[in-house]
């Protein structure tokens, strides 16, 4: 078992998804994703039993989809409910998967696990993308070529950002003083920079002299939908009143080797149009296509494996969020691998 399945996962945005069906792989899986008549979402193994035809080329009636290649029809349920063929006797085992999900915060999450086991409580909390006092831009997404673990470890430790994005940090940035707190399924990941050089798109922020405390709170909901609060303010002043940026950072493996990337970004209604909020949704978008997936693409193919720890990987101060995620995450599998032996 190569990931934690019993565990809720992005698997697309809420507009991507209509009464025409669409395919995603997720966690190894071809998943059928559309909308009902009433407008409800719902998750099916992609793949028909029969002659293992892609679902989503089929025909999606208000209660069933039928494949559009020999016509068998199943139910949302996942089981064979029509056999246009051979007097129209149903095979006992003709079952396809019908995965429990959930649309909140202007996402889709599905449970790859035993379906009886799914548990709301676990779902990530990114209620922050609907607060009415706050100017939001959704809907981003990118196809990574590289293990879902590695763009974890990314947004756990942001020490790179003065190397890897030096027009939003300077090097004192890679001096924070880092907190880890853990409760639940969730993991903190906070870095507090205190009286650093401000880069150029927090000079407003700064104190006379260009100096700052700078905050980025990383939150980890396992095991890997993450929400960034980023913040600054003059040395000693304090988070009251300062000014929050929210980023949502969220991602579910495709494969061993690539990955789904979904992202937001928010910040007060009073700091920012709706024009400035979508200049930075794209400056998100922009800056992470042509700065951290080069980078992590780079990784993974000279990596050659997604086992890190096969590689006798050179270990910093600054990985211990990293680290202390991938303990996590391989205790989760152990666990499901465990209950299912």
């Amino acid at each position: 078992m190569n990931y934690a399945r019993s565990a809720w996962y992005a698997a697309a945005w809420s507009a991507e998804v209509s009464s025409k069906p669409i395919s995603r792989i997720l966690l190894g899986d071809s998943v059928l994703l559309a909308r009902k008549s009433d407008g409800q979402a719902v998750a099916l193994g992609n793949r028909c039993p029969h002659r293992f035809a892609p679902l989503h080329l089929g025909r999606l009636s208000s209660d069933s989809i039928q494949c559009a290649y020999h016509g068998l029809r199943f139910n949302f349920s996942g089981a064979c409910v029509a056999n246009p063929t051979s007097q129209g006797a149903i095979p006992h085992h003709a079952r396809i998967a019908a995965y429990p999900i959930s649309e909140r915060n202007g996402l889709i999450w599905i449970w790859m696990g035993e379906a009886k086991q799914s548990d709301l409580q676990l779902l990530a909390d990114f209620s922050g993308l609907d607060d009415p006092t706050r100017r939001h831009a959704r809907g981003g997404y990118l196809h990574v070529k590289a293990n879902y673990q590695l763009l974890v470890d990314n947004l756990l430790d942001l020490s790179h950002i003065p190397f890897l994005h030096p027009q939003f940090g300077t090097g004192d940035m890679a001096q924070g003083k880092i907190e880890i707190t853990e409760h639940g399924n969730v993991m903190r990941v906070d870095r507090f920079m205190h009286d650093v050089e401000a880069p150029e798109y927090l000079r407003h922020a700064a104190a006379p002299n260009g100096r700052i405390d700078h905050w980025l709170d990383m939150r980890l909901h396992m095991p890997s939908s993450m929400l960034l609060t980023a913040g600054a303010s003059k040395p000693g002043q304090g988070r009251i009143g300062a000014g929050t940026t929210l980023a949502c950072h969220i991602v579910t493996p495709e494969t061993h080797n690539t990955s789904h990337y979904f992202f937001s970004i928010s910040q007060e209604a009073g700091t920012c149009t709706e024009e400035e909020i979508a200049e930075l949704h794209e400056a998100q978008k922009r800056i992470f296509s042509a700065e951290d997936v080069p980078m992590l693409e780079g990784c993974q193919l000279l990596m050659g494996t997604t086992d890190l720890w096969a590689l006798n990987p050179v270990l910093l101060p600054t990985d211990v969020g990293p680290v202390r995620a991938r303990k996590w995450l391989e205790q989760m599998i152990h666990n499901e691998t465990v209950s299912h032996a």
